[in-house]
């Protein structure tokens, strides 16, 4: 049986995405493989202790290097660049910038002289792990790493084998927060998208967004309130557009002190999100049944 796909977003950081991710991990009883495909500022990997079991280097596309000794200072490629990766040193040789490269390739085509070369640099790393709640793949960009989306389509495309060759029936995916490349990546052909938000005017904005996102890649989703007792405004003002837009909303978590003593000590706060977090995963799995 093919395994589902769950990835839990959020509009924002700190809504609580995370710690409702780890969550459901402990919830699915072991059945379950899961990924972080937050690579730019992974957290999962805190409260599931991950003991790595295999290591690779992620190099995404390559980027384009010049050989300056072959440079005749033409600056057709600096010309040709619309990234404004290409400078010419003091000397007046072609540089690339590797922070600003695209990758594309044009300027090695254009090249009079053949001197410039793509060639592939490291972006970060992605690890094979196993945590108490399951196998684990995750990663970590290098700072000003490109190519996020790549690194999450990999990542997606491990754990799925992963669940098939082990016959679990789940995928849980703590995805990256907001609508960009990361998040479209992470989310373009799940089975199940639940969003994380929080009673406040950018929760609630950063939400309509998601929802909006979704809608559009034709991907089902379900809606989560964290710290709902935050703000008794917002809350009922999200509860009535899950109602009047026939959202699905899965049930609301009030903020507890005793959540975040727990996350403080690397632990994951199932104990602490319960009746409400019970309540929610089990009405979740009926919406998979369905």
């Amino acid at each position: 049986m093919k395994p589902k796909e769950i990835v839990i977003v959020s509009g924002k950081g700190g809504t609580g995405k995370t710690t409702i991710s780890s969550s459901f991990c402990k919830l699915a009883a072991a059945d379950v493989v899961i990924c972080d495909t937050d690579v730019d500022a992974p957290d999962l990997w805190i409260l599931l202790d991950p003991k790595i079991e295999n290591t690779w280097s992620f190099t995404g596309m390559a980027q384009a290097e010049v050989q300056q000794d072959r440079c005749v200072e033409c600056g057709l490629c600096r010309d040709f660049c619309r990234f404004n990766a290409i400078e010419m040193t003091d000397n007046n040789k072609a540089f690339v910038k590797p922070s600003a490269c695209e990758g594309c390739g044009g300027c090695s085509l254009l090249c009079p002289v053949q001197a410039i070369h793509m060639v592939e640099r490291e972006q970060g790393k992605y690890y094979f792990s196993k945590t108490s709640a399951g196998e684990f793949w995750h990663a970590r960009l290098n700072p000003g790493g490109e190519n996020t989306g790549l690194l999450v389509h990999l990542l997606r495309k491990e754990a799925r084998e992963t669940a098939t060759i082990e016959g679990k029936s789940l995928i849980i995916v703590d995805g990256p927060p907001g609508v960009a490349c990361p998040t479209i990546s992470s989310i373009t052909g799940a089975d199940h998208v639940i969003m994380v938000t929080e009673p406040s005017v950018s929760g609630r904005h950063d939400l309509l967004r998601l929802t909006e996102l979704c809608s559009k890649l034709g991907v089902p989703f379900s809606i989560i309130i964290n710290k709902y007792d935050l703000s008794e405004e917002y809350h009922q003002q999200i509860r009535r557009e899950c109602n009047e837009r026939s959202w699905n909303l899965l049930g609301a978590i009030p903020f507890r002190k005793a959540v975040v003593d727990s996350i403080a000590s690397k632990q994951i706060p199932l104990e602490q999100l319960n009746p409400e977090i019970q309540q929610i995963w089990d009405k979740f799995k009926q919406i998979l049944a369905e």
